[in-house]
């Protein structure tokens, strides 16, 4: 389980992303989005003039549920899986919703 409160209070800014910055032994964070994805949303911006802020954790609604992905550097003195499964516990708490499926992919360990 856990070791941040994964809920915030009322008011507060918690984003997905410092969910699981928060998360012991998690070194780092990517855009869990693909290089055509972020690509693609730049580019938009660009053309339309606006600032599109990327958060690196995806949320995106699908069939039958939602899909909450996020890449991760784990710390090499933490087990990766250990690391991996209190990450996908932080996201769970933030997204209770039923059929919520989480993936978790360990990009780097360092």
């Amino acid at each position: 389980m856990s070791t941040i409160d994964p809920i915030p209070a009322p008011g507060e800014d918690f984003t997905d992303d410092a969910a699981v910055l928060a998360v012991d032994g998690v070194a780092g964070l990517f855009p869990a989005q693909s290089t055509l994805g972020l690509v693609s949303g730049r580019v938009v911006a660009a053309v339309t003039g606006t600032s599109v802020a990327t958060p690196s954790v995806s949320v995106r609604p699908e069939s039958g549920g939602t899909s909450v992905t996020a890449r991760i550097a784990a710390s090499a003195q933490d087990s990766a899986r250990d690391v991996a499964g209190r990450v996908a516990d932080a996201l769970l708490a933030r997204h209770p919703e039923e059929d919520t499926l989480v993936r978790i992919q360990v990009a780097r360990i360092q």
